[in-house]
């Protein structure tokens, strides 16, 4: 099945037919290699130590982010990525400072770490903070509730919700006030929130209100210049969409046809304009 074939057979709130034209690939418009980003610039990636997140890193270091912090569970997969994005920086003549902090997103201690390290590395200054990390833990999720592990109900709840509330508890204190500039904060959210069906039910509750924390967030901050985006980052191989679909699905190239830069161009690439 296609992309044409499975949106026609969803209703329309969903919005996979919501404008005429599917974008697949990125478009020269939001290319982060074109964006304006102030000297300074500091990001933060939640969930950078691979897949969506990791290529979101790499578009701030396309659009040239003075720092760029990642964090993670794994510091093997973290010391990869910041040595791949140091070396993209590099070839490109540019220069970005990384650092790493190895952490569970699912668990508050993770935060206030974080905090500290942009006080203690870059004096406070966070323009843009972005959620990506979430899971969902196993296809059991799927069974009936009587057997529904409620373990993994608040597993998938923590990662995709708790974080990003944590994240927003303890860091749009920096985030709103100097020497902090971009006011921008992202939640990478899914299709999930909008429909049942396709993924279980801990998954789809969670980014469901993930979306509401991130309508919730933009009108509470809104008058202080804060952003906030719930962005879906299209239909993308990822582990999680591993574990959800039929492997002839998966590996197949009609529906899941988004590239994993996609998402990071359109955080990175519509900065500045």
């Amino acid at each position: 099945m296609d992309y044409d074939a499975l949106a026609k057979l969803l209703p329309p709130h969903v919005g996979m037919l919501f404008t005429d034209t599917i974008h697949h690939t990125l478009d020269p418009a939001i290319d982060p290699a074109n964006a304006a980003l102030p000297d300074g610039y500091t990001v933060l990636v939640i969930g950078a130590g691979g897949g969506i997140g990791e290529y979101i890193a790499k578009a701030f270091v396309k659009a040239k982010a003075s720092n760029v912090i990642i964090t993670g569970r794994s510091p093997e997969n973290l010391a990869r990525v910041k040595g791949e994005l140091e070396e993209m920086a590099s070839r490109r003549g540019s220069t970005v400072h990384v650092s790493t902090e190895p952490g569970d997103a699912s668990r508050e201690e993770t935060y206030p770490k974080l905090k500290q390290l942009l006080q203690d590395r870059y004096g406070g200054r966070l323009d843009c903070t972005v959620c990506c990390a979430g899971n969902i833990t196993s296809i059991n999720e799927f069974a009936p509730l009587p057997d529904f592990p409620c373990e993994n109900f608040l597993q998938t709840m923590h990662i995709n919700l708790f974080g990003p509330f944590y994240a927003a508890r303890h860091l749009l204190p920096l985030m709103l006030q100097p020497p902090s500039t971009g006011k921008l904060f992202i939640n990478i959210v899914s299709i999930a929130a909008h429909l049942t069906g396709l993924s279980p039910i801990s998954y789809n509750i969670a980014k469901l209100a993930q979306t509401r924390l991130s309508q919730q967030l933009g009108e509470t901050y809104a008058d202080q210049g804060l952003v906030v985006i719930a962005m879906h980052p299209g239909s993308t191989r990822t582990p999680g969409t591993k574990v959800l679909l039929p492997a002839a699905v998966y590996d197949g190239k009609a529906l899941l046809s988004v590239r994993f830069g996609f998402a990071g161009s359109r955080c990175a690439g519509s900065v500045g304009r």
